[in-house]
This record gives C-alpha cells, sequence and structure tokens, in this order.
C-alpha cells in the first residue's frame, strides 16, 4: 500500500512547488497553501494503509500529519 502514499506525497510536494513558482516564491514553499485536490488523492491512498497500523502507529502518522499542517485530516482516522 507504501507505493500509492509515497505517490501522492510526492504530487502534493509537486504542486506546492509548482505554486510557489508561479508565485515567484523560490525558497518559502511551505508558505504555500496546500491544494484541496492532492489531500484528497493523499487521503485515498493513506486510509486503508493507516487502518492497518497499531494504536502507536495511528498516533506517530497523527503527529506528521499535524506537523504537514493536515490536522483536518489526521481527525479521520
Amino acid at each position: 500500500m507504501w507505493p500509492a502514499v509515497e505517490a501522492a506525497l510526492r504530487n502534493m510536494a509537486y504542486k506546492r512547488t509548482q505554486q510557489a513558482a508561479a508565485r515567484g516564491a523560490t525558497r518559502n514553499v511551505a508558505a504555500v497553501a496546500v491544494d484541496p485536490e492532492a489531500v484528497e488523492g493523499l487521503k485515498s491512498a493513506a486510509v486503508p494503509l493507516i487502518m492497518s497500523f497499531s494504536s502507536e502507529q495511528k498516533d506517530e502518522v497523527r503527529s506528521l500529519v499535524h506537523v504537514m499542517g493536515l490536522d483536518q485530516l489526521a481527525a479521520q482516522f
């Protein structure tokens, strides 16, 4: 299940880089808003994988998702 999650994460990073370049922001890619379509793609890919995790692993994923600024996604698992 991981390859689909990896592809979704790469897609999110690519879209953020493209948005930053379009705005002329070459250094501060993190300031660019997260694309909702990319988040949905990540959700579709990640939920089956995450549901197979133990409670401790799910807690770790929630922490990582929080760092990414995707708290609404973490609330769904």
